[in-house]
């Protein structure tokens, strides 16, 4: 059974308190390690020092949306394998097949709640990893 604890995750998230909110809930109700960047050209760099369990994407970012910047990240073997999720105010336009495919484990809706989404989080990964 592969090892489904959350230690590490990188948040794609243009809005400064958004990142430190989220950033600050994951590691002191979790502790899990983040680290943030705030544009789709810093994520790749990031995460190929970083090496995270997860990713977490905004939908909506300057230049190029979440969505795109995932399916960017496909396509590069390095990065196919790390599951995502969504931390959005958008509806996710996406199908579930789409999702699969992905690897887009969930979304999550702003503005969300801050005493649930370090929850929210490790549950939709450890699900994940479980099935």
């Amino acid at each position: 059974m592969p090892d489904k604890t959350l230690k590490s995750v990188v948040i794609l998230e243009d809005d400064p308190d958004i990142c430190t909110v989220v950033s600050l809930l994951l590691k002191k109700y979790a502790a899990i390690e983040t680290t943030a960047c705030s544009s789709p050209e810093e994520l790749i760099s990031t995460l190929r020092a970083a090496k995270p369990h997860l990713l977490v994407l905004d939908m909506m970012l300057p230049g190029k949306n979440g969505m795109d910047t995932l399916k960017e990240l496909r396509g590069m073997p390095e990065f196919t394998n790390i599951p995502a999720l969504f931390l959005t105010a958008y509806k996710f336009t996406g199908s579930d097949e789409e999702k699969k495919e992905l690897g887009v484990i969930g979304v999550i809706r702003k503005p969300f709640d801050p005493y649930k989404l370090h929850r929210q989080i490790i549950e939709m990964y450890e699900t994940s990893r479980s099935s």
